[in-house]
């Protein structure tokens, strides 16, 4: 039987403010026994971050975080990607649990409002490698770090080729990110000759990584009827001989 979480307001930045930084969410109930929303107080004046719980049964949850920190400073401005407020962060809770119950019982996914875009296509994807059991570390890191920054909000029916090489060649052109705490600026190793052949073979070779993430999660798209061409991606090779 499924647990009711404890009730804790979080829809202000004050009332998150009063709480108490921890290693667990905070969590408040969308659908009681079925769904919350949690909230994870950081230490210090870093922001917050939002993840979804839902109850799967015999005891079990599924833990899933939502793209984007919460609103918790003054002067935030909540965009619906990169910042949540409360209220947005609850509707990509229950817009996710909506995909999995209708993923879970083979239905049909039904029209969102708005256009598709990227960032809904990579949702989707990393759903469906969930429901067949597949890794997701790889993917989850390649999406947040490289794909949802520059391409998240784009409709998927606005890609186009050009745009895509651009995106792909600049992965090249980026260094290798470091490790940075969550709500920093994200920090990059210096590289003393990008023109060291091994360097930009290595470059290559995790662009190649990144695009087949892209191509898989559009492709899935696209054979679910949310995309009518494949014509911005088909065309556009990966970098041979470098893996």
């Amino acid at each position: 039987m499924a647990r009711i979480a404890p009730k804790t307001s979080l829809s202000t930045r004050n009332a998150r403010r009063r709480l108490k930084p921890r290693g667990k969410p905070y969590y408040d109930e969308i659908r009681p026994g079925k769904l919350a929303l949690g909230y994870y107080r950081k230490a210090g004046n870093a922001g917050g971050s939002w993840v979804a719980r839902w109850y799967l049964g015999g005891g079990r949850y599924k833990m899933e975080p939502l793209t984007g920190l919460a609103d918790d400073h003054d002067g935030d401005i909540a965009d619906g990607a990169k910042l949540l407020d409360c209220q947005q962060a609850r509707d990509e809770a229950e817009r996710r649990y909506d995909l999995f119950l209708r993923i879970e019982a083979g239905e049909p996914e039904k029209p969102r409002g708005g256009p598709y875009t990227v960032e809904h296509a990579m949702t989707d994807y990393l759903t469906e490698l969930e429901r067949l059991g597949q890794p997701t570390k790889d993917a989850k890191y390649r999406i947040n770090a490289a794909i949802l920054p520059k391409l998240g909000a784009t409709d998927c029916a606005k890609l186009r080729t050009d745009g895509l090489a651009k995106w792909f060649g600049d992965l090249v052109k980026e260094p290798p990110r470091l490790r940075t705490k969550k709500g920093e600026a994200q920090k990059h190793r210096v590289v003393e000759d990008k023109d060291d052949d091994e360097y930009q073979r290595r470059r290559k070779s995790a662009a190649n990584r990144t695009f087949t993430v892209l191509k898989a999660a559009l492709n899935l798209a696209k054979r679910r009827k949310k995309i009518a061409s494949d014509g911005a991606w088909v065309d556009l090779e990966a970098y041979e001989d470098v893996d």
